[in-house]
């Protein structure tokens, strides 16, 4: 039997790797299918959801100070402490992650990247179809809206000079329109409290996103401050990011009027 400072010692590395396993299991698995799961194929999405497993290793690697714990701690019994540095972590990413994979895999897979005119809830609108006014790389809210003004009538064709044919959505317009599962999310903009409610939560679904884009964030026309802008996220957040912000899941769909 090992010494009791040894148990005790080995039970506090045990501890340490199951909480910080388990808040990684948490957030991982949401985050997963927040910000992920956007590939057609199945292993390509598989493989993404690793890769932030892979980082952690990476990083868990210079822990000596844990490594020390379990050089030397000796904690019993043993199996159930491998139960513990397992299974917690495990059930825990299940739990989290059960609801937000069901949206991902219940999601329609017909995808309609054309010109569309949605209406609905208060808004009439032609969205832009795939290309320089529905892009999938990311861009800043100064590059969205210079773009949005060059494109020409039929939304293909960036043009050198302004058109004034297209523009950004508003957030009021952009909550109005989301959607959830082909329907009408029924999304209202609080302007005094800078809110947005809706009789469902929206999803990154068409014909408003393409869900097989890793873009998850739409500027809009709206600005909180000389240096900020308001976003719409496809579950039907907004929130205000600096302007001359722009990764890679940050874009924009231009929109005109009917």
């Amino acid at each position: 039997m090992p010494s009791r400072a040894r148990n005790t010692v080995g039970w506090i590395a045990v501890t340490i790797s199951t909480v910080f396993s388990g808040l990684w299991a948490f957030w991982g698995s949401i985050e997963n299918f927040y910000e992920g799961w956007y590939f057609h194929e199945l292993w390509r999405n598989v493989v993404l959801a690793l890769v932030p497993l892979a980082a952690v290793t990476l990083i868990a690697a210079p822990m000596l100070a844990l490594a020390v714990l379990y050089a030397y701690g000796r904690p019993a019994p043993l199996a159930w402490a491998r139960r513990t540095v397992v299974w917690i972590p495990l059930a825990t990413a299940i739990v989290s992650g059960a609801y937000p994979a069901w949206r991902v895999l219940t999601r329609p897979t017909t995808v309609d990247l054309s010109m569309r005119h949605i209406a609905g809830n208060g808004v009439d609108l032609v969205w832009a179809p795939a290309g320089p006014g529905w892009d999938e790389r990311g861009l800043s809210w100064f590059e969205a809206k210079n773009r949005c003004d060059r494109i020409t009538a039929d939304g293909t064709t960036l043009a050198p000079t302004p058109q004034h044919l297209w523009r950004l959505p508003s957030v009021d317009e952009t909550v109005r329109t989301m959607i959830w599962r082909g329907r009408n999310a029924g999304g209202e903009w609080d302007a005094a409290t800078h809110e947005a409610r809706y009789r469902e939560m929206p999803d990154k679904e068409a014909p408003l996103w393409n869900p097989y884009s890793m873009v998850i964030y739409w500027w809009t026309s709206d600005e909180a401050d000389a240096s900020r802008a308001y976003i719409v996220v496809y579950n039907g957040r907004v929130n205000s990011v600096l302007k001359k912000a722009g990764p890679a899941y940050m874009a924009c769909r231009c929109v005109r009027s009917f």
